[in-house]
């Protein structure tokens, strides 16, 4: 190329073309699993950030904790979140189809952990259900 006397391109470019591929990747991430699930099914992921009336925390913020008595009652709580996180249906979505990685399903599922209730409202529809299916996934898991 220098023999040819060909310009390349300067450092700031070249980041700034890698920066604009990686957001696209995401954005194509964060769409198609968010087509993945049903509109009733993106209701139900959506209805876990709402703070029920008289309570101070979502279902989602809950559901991360889990119960830490490990007496009858706190058994009884172990099942009743379990059945809760059972009954969105999100292992029945088909995410492998989608072709995403397992390792940005991961990070994903990292961020619905880590983050709280409001900020995950305030993403973008797309980011947010990808992410909230992300962390239910995860969640069905672990239990």
């Amino acid at each position: 190329m220098r023999a040819e006397r060909v310009l390349l391109p300067g450092v700031t470019t070249l980041l700034d073309d890698v920066a604009s591929v990686r957001k696209a990747v995401e954005l194509r991430v964060w769409r198609v699993l968010s087509q993945a699930v049903t509109a009733q099914q993106a209701g139900s992921l959506e209805e876990i950030l709402l703070v029920p009336e008289g309570q101070r925390r979502s279902r989602l913020d809950l559901w991360r904790r889990g119960p830490k008595n490990s007496t009858g009652r706190g058994l009884v709580k172990s099942l009743d979140r379990v059945a809760q996180i059972a009954g969105l249906h999100m292992g029945a979505v088909d995410v492998i189809s989608t072709g995403v990685p397992t390792r940005r399903l991961i990070e994903l599922a990292r961020m619905g952990f880590e983050a709280k209730a409001p900020k995950l409202v305030a993403l973008t529809h797309d980011r947010k259900i990808a992410t909230l299916l992300a962390t239910v996934r995860r969640l069905e898991r672990l239990r």
